[in-house]
């Protein structure tokens, strides 16, 4: 009988660990937050976050110079959320990849 708890009790606990590292993991990724002078790849051209008014914010073509979008207001240009980020873009069908951290 006692086994057979034990091994309930087991069973449980990694259902449960796993699910924490399910949480843990998705949490990381909506708090990501991303800074002035990150660089992005997006539809095959480099873009850099650039901060181009106070607390707005935009990414801007590393070729020819030109915004990707308008730019959008942040709350803090050196933690930009993944939503605000995600305004930036404006472009649901936008493959964004991350190059690097801005300094």
């Amino acid at each position: 009988m006692n086994r057979y708890l034990v091994r309930q009790a087991i069973t449980k606990l990694k259902e449960i660990e796993r699910e924490l590292e399910t949480l843990s993991s998705n949490h990381e990724k909506e708090n990501m937050v991303y800074r002035v002078g990150a660089r992005f790849i997006i539809d095959g051209h480099e873009y850099i976050l650039a901060q181009v008014d106070y607390l707005q914010c935009a990414l801007i073509n590393l070729d020819d110079g030109n915004r990707y979008s308008k730019p959008v207001r942040v709350g803090k240009p050196t933690a930009i959320t993944e939503k605000e980020l995600n305004d930036i873009v404006n472009d649901v069908g936008a493959v964004v990849e991350f190059l690097e951290k801005g300094e």
